[in-house]
């Protein structure tokens, strides 16, 4: 099942990549404060955003767009989110992302992209694309509705803490 989320954010694309997206408080912010996930580790965050950069990260309790499965897998359930960013010649940012669950990994994929890229002075969009597909016989479908549901809740969740950020942090497009 794909949902497809945009948003327009005020700043500028390096400004988004540089100083919100790779912002180390950004991202725990994002994670446990607006998609209330407990425990977020960053792993490995290596590179750099005029060129290519990866980054994965862990985070358990609380991960609620997988809820349905949580139930199903017990205590200890975490996902790690592994991607890549890179920047083409345009300045339009692209991150290539897979969320892996520490259970049925092999039977629950989810996977997308973001792109940002400028619509007007100081304005960018940023267009998720997310793709799960769930194979768990008589519970596919279901948890695959259920999930893009909350991507779509959570993801409108991240665009207004994103712009609040922007705002606080003062990066907002000269």
């Amino acid at each position: 099942m794909r949902s497809t989320i945009s948003h327009i954010l005020p700043t500028d694309a390096s400004t988004f990549w540089q100083n919100v997206f790779f912002d180390q408080e950004f991202t725990q912010r994002m994670y446990s404060d607006v998609l209330g996930m407990g425990d977020v580790e960053m792993l490995q965050q290596t590179g750099c955003t005029r060129k290519r950069m990866t980054r994965r990260l862990r985070c358990s309790k609380g991960v609620e767009m997988f809820a349905a499965l949580a139930k199903k897998m017990g205590a200890g359930f975490s996902i790690i989110e592994e991607g890549t960013f890179s920047m083409d010649k345009r300045g339009h940012g692209l991150w290539k992302f897979n969320v892996i669950p520490s259970s049925y990994a092999e039977k629950v994929s989810l996977t997308g992209v973001l792109r940002v890229k400028r619509v007007k002075p100081g304005w960018i969009e940023s267009k998720f694309v997310i793709d799960c597909d769930v194979k768990i016989l008589g519970l596919g479908n279901m948890v695959e509705r259920i999930m893009a549901r909350a991507i779509d809740e959570n993801f409108s969740k991240v665009a207004v803490f994103a712009e609040d950020f922007i705002e606080e942090k003062g990066h907002l497009a000269a």
